[in-house]
């Protein structure tokens, strides 16, 4: 999650006061829509719509850009300065990526601080464990009788075609006598 970064005199400023209350409200939407969907700065003509409710966004747009608040580009805006304020798409990547891995690492090291605590309080070591659960997997294989690698059942089986089914609950083009 990323988080808009406003100074606190945001509102006396007087570039933000040249624009008006409407076109400022804009620009701190934009800010907000550009920091969510990682545009580093850029507002889509598509989006302005959606940023405000003004019945011509466009001429907001177009006070934001007469006060250099924001810069007119092929496709729509860019926020002016944007990353001296915001965070670039690429630091909220590489910041998202350390956070999971760091949840990944927390996670491991949990589950083997799990395992070591079990074995302690059962009074049985590593070995004995992976010995366990082989003997238990191979006396499971060898109940349901599988010897060898069942078929993808996500596959659909070759052999089977509903239009040559022998039972008749598949046949869908019917007989020469359903027809008649």
């Amino acid at each position: 999650m990323t988080w808009v970064r406003l100074d606190d005199t945001f509102p006396e400023h007087p570039k933000v006061l040249a624009a008006g209350g409407d076109a400022a409200w804009l620009h701190i939407c934009a800010i907000a829509y550009c920091n969510r969907n990682l545009t580093d700065g850029f507002v889509p003509t598509s989006a302005l719509k959606r940023l405000s409710d003004a019945r011509t966004p466009t001429r907001l747009a177009g006070a934001l850009v007469d006060v250099n608040l924001w810069e007119e580009c092929d496709g729509g805006w860019l926020i002016h300065d944007y990353h001296m304020y915001q965070p670039t798409r690429a630091e909220v990547l590489a910041e998202q990526q350390v956070r999971h891995d760091a949840k990944v690492k927390a996670g491991q090291l949990g589950g083997l601080a799990s395992g070591i605590a079990r074995r302690k309080h059962n009074g049985s070591t590593v070995e004995a464990d992976v010995k366990q659960n082989e003997a238990a997997c191979r006396s499971r294989r060898e109940a349901e009788g599988v010897a060898k690698r069942s078929p993808d059942p996500t596959r659909p089986s070759s052999s089977f075609n509903p239009l040559l089914d022998p039972s008749g609950l598949f046949l869908t083009a019917g007989t020469e006598d359903d027809r008649k």
